[in-house]
């Protein structure tokens, strides 16, 4: 049974339960993320909510007091600063937990149903979300100086966090503190991960925009038109659905199960678990590759780049795969080709992606061929597949980030939607270019062009 009330419910909130949440919240609060114009985004009800739900609304504001002094004390020596750290988190615990209750005491008569527990729960949520809200305006009409400084949460992302605050609540009620740090540490660091990609392309596609002023202005005024983050964060929303959903899930059930019953099953729980980490994990990778390529920090390194070593590695890569799936591969380099002077960590990443998609939009007895031939004052790298094919639609947005096709068949394997995005910018940092031709239902076939030198 959770807590739902403002009170501490001592049953439910032992020591190592309190030792948990609070280093939960204190690295939770460290993630802050630099919205465009000085706005700092926080996910640490990601961590209050749970704590609200076991342990009451003392508890949890002991809780976010202590972690928001810890992280402002690492920002800033300012008193002012840590004391206004400590008074939004404080606010919107105190509002969350009174809206929450009252949420929770209006739904009393009903049934003891999960449901009536995430009410409530998003009560909280909203509760916090307006309690610092309302503590910054106070801030800013008095004219302090550190209401720019002061983190806030996202109502959205906030939304987001609802059911796993939930499901983290019941693990650790059922599981304790084993269970319950790593699966936050999963879920908090891939979305702090992936919001500070979001900051990034955000920014500077603002400022690139025919926006480039309206953002100027409103940094300068401190207010970010929220609608310039709300694409990219539905884009977010969208591709963390799947993963987040099976985690939560298999993390739900680990809860219900009691404990030692089944060791077996318990086992398939965690494995599910650690496979939908391990998606979540490629997701971050690729978002910070990706981000690498695009604001050129990544410096690309020239060497003498020979294509018949480089792709016969490659190929050799996906072989285990290509084989348990009963797919042909061919490797067909035309001999004495001159080598490249380029970058060959981002054409192997390029490459390694093609055929990484071959494989996985092919059938049993398809064929995959890798090849490499003169094309004019360069040389050609094609992956060709006998696979699915793509409709027109795909071809127009293939290179889009986070873009799936729609058809049934081209979303049976899990995959990012950023692969593609990667190759078209280490080609462009590369100087070469990519292309791609298919026929549906027949095959596909994508083409790198890289420039031999002068």
């Amino acid at each position: 049974m959770l807590s739902l009330g403002f009170l501490v419910t001592p049953g439910n909130c032992d020591a190592a339960s309190l030792v948990a949440m609070l280093l939960g919240a204190t690295a939770t609060a460290l993630l802050l993320v630099r919205l465009p114009g000085p706005v700092l985004l926080t996910f640490i009800p990601a961590v209050l909510l749970p704590s609200w739900l076991l342990c009451g609304g003392l508890a949890t504001a002991d809780i976010a007091l202590v972690a928001s002094l810890a992280t402002a004390a690492w920002r800033t020596r300012n008193t002012e600063l840590m004391l206004l750290n400590g008074g939004v988190t404080i606010a919107g615990v105190v509002l969350g937990a009174l809206l929450g209750g009252a949420v929770s005491i209006a739904l009393a008569g009903l049934p003891e149903l999960p449901a009536r527990e995430l009410v409530a729960g998003a009560g909280f949520l909203a509760g916090y979300w307006l309690g610092e809200t309302a503590f910054v305006e106070v801030v800013k009409r008095q004219r302090l100086r550190g209401a720019a400084q002061l983190p806030r949460s996202n109502p959205w992302a906030n939304f987001l966090l609802l059911f796993p605050g939930y499901v983290l609540a019941n693990l650790l009620l059922a599981r304790g503190p084993v269970y319950f740090v790593p699966m936050l540490l999963v879920l908090v660091l891939a979305l702090g991960l992936i919001a500070l990609y979001l900051t990034a392309t955000t920014a500077r596609e603002a400022m690139l925009s025919e926006r480039a002023h309206a953002l100027a202005s409103a940094a300068a005024s401190g207010d970010v038109p929220p609608e310039m983050l709300e694409e990219r964060a539905m884009e977010l929303t969208h591709e963390l659905r799947s993963p987040l959903t099976s985690i939560l899930g298999y993390a739900g059930l680990l809860a219900k199960q009691r404990r030692g019953a089944d060791p077996g099953l318990e086992e398939g729980y965690v494995e599910s678990i650690a496979s939908s980490s391990s998606y979540m994990l490629r997701l971050v990778n690729n978002i910070l590759d990706l981000q690498r390529l695009e604001s050129g920090s990544q410096p690309i390194q020239l060497r003498p780049v020979h294509l018949d070593r480089l792709l016969a590695e490659s190929l050799a890569g996906i072989q285990p795969t290509a084989d348990e799936k009963g797919v042909k591969t061919m490797l067909a380099v035309k001999p004495e080709l001159p080598p490249l002077l380029t970058d060959e960590l981002l054409v192997r990443r390029a490459v390694d992606n093609l055929l990484s998609n071959a494989v996985k939009y092919t059938r049993p007895g398809d064929e995959i061929r890798l090849a490499a031939d003169r094309e004019g004052a360069g040389i050609a790298i094609s992956v060709a597949d006998t696979g699915i094919g793509l409709t027109r639609e795909e071809r127009d947005r293939l290179f889009e980030r986070f873009f799936r096709g729609r058809r049934s068949e081209a979303r049976i394997e899990r995959g990012t939607g950023l692969g593609l995005a990667i190759v078209r910018e280490a080609m462009a940092q590369l100087d070469g270019e990519v292309r791609v031709e298919s026929t549906l239902g027949e095959g596909s076939t994508f083409t790198l062009w890289l420039p031999l030198p002068q």
